[in-house]
């Protein structure tokens, strides 16, 4: 069964990067492998797994906690307040 649609073609290289990716099981799904699969050429995947790569690289900040210049007193007394 091959994904006909967008949506499925790009779910299909968004599980084959997290499977190859290091952090997870390292399986190094190849864009050689997956494109035959979804029906697109090798190198439009590699377009697709850059892509990804892209768009994990520029969000990784919003994941981070943040980083305050110096104490701000509303944000330490609502950490106080939940804290106990």
């Amino acid at each position: 069964m091959s994904p006909k649609t967008n949506f499925g073609r790009v779910l299909v290289c968004v599980v084959a990067v997290i499977v190859s990716s290091p952090v997870f099981f390292n399986q190094g799904v190849s864009a050689a492998e997956v494109a035959p699969v979804i029906g697109l050429t090798s190198e439009q995947v590699e377009r697709v797994y850059r892509d990804i790569d892209v768009k994990r690289r520029t969000t990784l900040p919003l994941h981070l906690p943040a980083l305050l210049m110096k104490d701000v007193h509303e944000i330490s007394e609502m950490k106080k307040a939940v804290a106990g």
